[in-house]
């Protein structure tokens, strides 16, 4: 009986770890809206790259609300 090869990895990246067509508006970079987070106090839009995670609260901020909650 024959073993089944596993495929190779092909070398491609993940369409999530690519540039996306949403920008953000605090450090510019490029990413895709399905991987963004919202703000829990403003309800603003946050790119994974620039989201404050409060782990004690369970709750993820913007910069500027992290910045006020402090």
């Amino acid at each position: 009986m024959a073993m089944k090869v596993p495929a190779r990895h092909s070398g491609e990246h993940a369409w999530w770890s690519e540039p996306g067509p949403q920008r953000c508006g605090r450090c510019l970079q490029g990413y895709h809206v399905e991987i963004g987070y919202y703000c829990a106090e403003c309800d603003g839009p946050v790119c994974p790259a620039c989201v404050v995670t409060v782990v004690e609260r369970r709750l993820v901020l913007c910069p500027d609300c992290a910045e006020g909650a402090r």
